[in-house]
């Protein structure tokens, strides 16, 4: 093999190394975001809960002018980037 062709095969190689890397890094981020919407899916799944308990009572009020207001759901800690991952 010429060195030619050896310059060349190294830079191919290179290139193929770097843009491996960037593609690991954005299937990284994007694992992060899944991640991150299945826990705001569970905060959004609680809060509906809530709300169609809320609504319940709100009807009961309405048909007896009786009001008992369930508690609204916990907060969360918030997320810090080292908990994600």
């Amino acid at each position: 093999m010429s060195p030619t062709e050896e310059l060349i095969n190294m830079a191919t190689e290179g290139c193929i190394s770097a843009l491996l890397t960037v593609i690991a890094y954005f299937l990284r981020l994007l694992v992060q975001d899944v991640r991150n919407l299945k826990e705001d899916q569970s905060e959004l799944r609680e809060l509906c809960i809530w709300l169609k308990a809320e609504q319940g009572s709100l009807r009961k009020c309405l048909e007896n002018d009786i009001y008992v207001r369930p508690s609204p759901p916990r907060k969360r800690k918030p997320r810090t980037k080292t908990d994600s991952g």
